[in-house]
This record gives structure tokens, C-alpha cells and sequence, in this order.
């Protein structure tokens, strides 16, 4: 019985942390959809769910440099998130909890993205996805 309790419980634990991810998803995907320049690296699924629960709690939004002060000033209009700049690393954090997003600045150049990595700038494609009703665009 003592088993069936324990289990009971981390379900509930489990489920709401997934409904939280979930609307923390939600919320960033509505606001950076409108109008910001921005891709996310992995497609949004049970095992990116998962991973970001179990793991490390974070999932990479590239965003263009140019847009980053405009994506500030909007997040600082929602109490739920915070915007965190540290030593020009960016993040979306989702306060009194540990998800949070990682920003990766992205630059354009003649129609076309690049990343930096490693001091090498990537091409990036993309295609459009949908979870849970929005859209969203994911880098592929």
C-alpha cells in the first residue's frame, strides 16, 4: 500500500511539472511567434518534455541578436517570466520554478541565418511545426 502511495504521489509530481512545461511552452511560443525572428532547435514531443523534466530543465530558442532588447522589453510585460541576461548569455525563465529557455543569438546575412559555433557560422533551414495548437519554427 505504502508503494501504491509513493507512486501515486511522483505521478501527481510528474503530471504537474508536464502541465507546467507545457504552459510555460505555450505562453513563450505565443509571445516570441509574434513578430520576433527566432527557431527552436528540437522539435516539441513527449521526449523533449521528458528530457527537459528529467534533465536539465532548458530548451534552445535561436533568436536573432537584433531582436533580444525588443524580446526583453515584451517579457518584462508577463509577471510569470523573467528575462536573464548573464555575461551575454540569455535565458527565459519561468519564475519560482527551474525551466527556463536558452537564448542563442543568431545573426542574418544576405537572406540567410548563421549561428556561431566554435567561431564557424552554420546555415540554418527551417520548417514550420505546430504543438498544441500554435505554430511554432523549428530549425532543421
Amino acid at each position: 500500500r505504502r508503494k501504491f502511495i509513493n507512486f501515486t504521489k511522483d505521478s501527481v509530481i510528474e503530471n504537474n511539472q508536464v502541465d507546467t512545461l507545457k504552459n510555460f511552452i505555450n505562453l513563450v511560443n505565443s509571445i516570441i511567434f509574434a513578430g520576433f525572428d527566432y527557431y527552436y532547435d528540437k522539435e516539441f514531443d513527449s521526449d523533449l518534455i521528458k528530457n527537459a523534466i528529467d534533465n536539465n530543465k532548458k530548451i534552445n530558442i535561436l533568436i536573432n541578436e537584433d531582436h533580444i532588447e525588443k524580446l526583453r522589453s515584451t517579457l518584462d510585460c508577463f509577471p510569470s517570466i523573467e528575462f536573464i541576461d548573464v555575461d551575454k548569455k540569455y535565458y527565459i525563465w519561468y519564475k519560482n520554478t527551474n525551466l527556463y529557455f536558452n537564448l542563442i543569438p543568431f545573426k542574418r546575412k544576405e537572406d540567410k541565418v548563421f549561428i556561431d559555433e566554435d567561431n564557424e557560422d552554420v546555415i540554418i533551414k527551417s520548417k514550420c511545426k505546430n504543438y498544441m495548437g500554435l505554430a511554432y519554427k523549428l530549425k532543421k
